[in-house]
């Protein structure tokens, strides 16, 4: 972004602060007190200051990269909470100022809440400040998403004269401003900039990725083939906790995608996803499983026998809608795969290869850690 501060000048470093490193002889073993507060606050220039505070006067902002990583922490060390996309909206959350270094805000980062109910930190160049005068970016226009794994954007029609200029992953919405000619299509950007992708790495938004059907016109056996095949879609990607998207994606991740693009709308983790209120219970038993399942897994405590095993169905199966845990006490969920059918899984996950791929829930190591299933709200069969 024009007017983020720059690297600190040798100079400035040389005249300010390196004074203040010298100005006082370094204590050793018992001399030493208490360990000193910071030298400065941090350091941020008028121009990012100005931006920050557009951001948080605006209330809201669209995503204006390809994918915006939200950090658990204002820092690039943190963990992954989620990501957002290209043209999504996200508010900050109230109490932060502009100026840096302050308890309620640092630097490069804004906390915001995405259109889930996520609260996270996100970097401040990947954001645009959205009026409450303009209409947000998805709603501005005709739209086609990205059907493939990767859609390449360039600021010209031609792949040779320059680089991509974006990447966008599988299912991201694009305005489209017009089709150039059979092979491409012309785009606006959420910053205001016109740039072209190739045709045949979009298509129309209402389609489901492999029936084509709309998610009204959706059978319930078609709506979990839909999101069974979205889900291949991602096999061979790599595993990133917090990611949700074909450049990497987790488990629960892999879930709300495949969901989201076949007119479901899941909750973020998986703990959450097990207990969403709009499944109902299956028994913890591979014959009676049905694609689309989705099949949640953990670690047991030694101390709780387990109820049922992968052959036998539970004695005492949960209400449909119910919000209570059905895998008992001392159970913890850590993973969620959708069931594909002949016994195969299909999940994102560290294990031997860090990547969204096949696995069978009779593989004794699954078996042990399957801890129960729930059917997602599909079309009534």
């Amino acid at each position: 972004m024009n007017g983020l501060p720059q690297p600190m000048s040798r100079a400035f470093y040389l005249c300010c602060l390196l004074p203040i490193f010298a100005a006082e002889p370094v204590a050793t073993g018992a001399e030493r007190g208490p360990a000193p507060p910071p030298i400065a606050p941090m350091i941020c220039s008028t121009a990012q200051v100005e931006y920050r505070g557009a951001l948080l006067l605006a209330g809201r902002a669209v995503v204006q990269v390809a994918v915006a990583d939200l950090w658990e922490k204002p820092q690039r060390r943190s963990s992954l909470a989620d990501q957002a996309f290209l043209g999504e909206i996200v508010r900050p959350v109230a109490g932060q100022v502009a100026a840096c270094g302050s308890g309620a805000g640092a630097g490069d980062y804004l906390q915001v809440l995405t259109e889930s109910g996520y609260r996270a930190w996100a970097e401040i160049a990947s954001l645009r400040p959205l009026p409450s005068t303009e209409a947000p970016y998805r709603e501005s226009g005709p739209l086609v998403r990205v059907a493939v794994r990767l859609g390449s954007v360039y600021m010209q029609p031609t792949v040779t004269a320059e680089k991509p200029f974006l990447v966008v992953p599988l299912d991201v919405p694009l305005r489209l401003v017009r089709s150039v000619d059979e092979r491409w299509r012309e785009i606006l950007l959420p910053d205001g900039r016109h740039a072209f992708i190739q045709a045949g790495d979009v298509g129309s938004v209402d389609a489901a990725p492999a029936t084509g059907k709309t998610p009204a016109d959706r059978t319930a056996a078609s709506q979990a083939d839909c999101v069974i095949e979205h889900a291949r879609k991602y096999l061979g990607t790599p595993y990133l906790w917090g990611g949700r998207s074909t450049l990497g994606v987790d488990c629960s991740g892999l879930v709300l995608s495949s969901m989201n693009a076949c007119g479901l709308m899941p909750p973020r983790d998986a703990g959450p996803q097990h207990d969403w209120d709009r499944t109902t219970h299956v028994a913890r038993d591979v014959r009676a499983l049905q694609t689309g399942d989705l099949l949640f897994f953990g670690k047991r405590d030694p101390a709780v026998p387990a109820t049922s095993s992968p052959a036998a169905p539970q004695a005492a199966p949960r209400a449909a809608g119910s919000t209570a845990s059905s895998t008992g006490l001392g159970e913890r969920i850590t993973h969620v795969g959708i069931y594909i059918g002949d016994g195969r899984f299909i999940h994102a996950t560290t294990n031997k290869s860090p990547v969204v791929q096949e696995s069978l829930i009779t593989d004794p190591q699954w078996t042990a850690a399957w801890l129960g299933t729930r059917r997602p709200p599909y079309s009534r069969r």
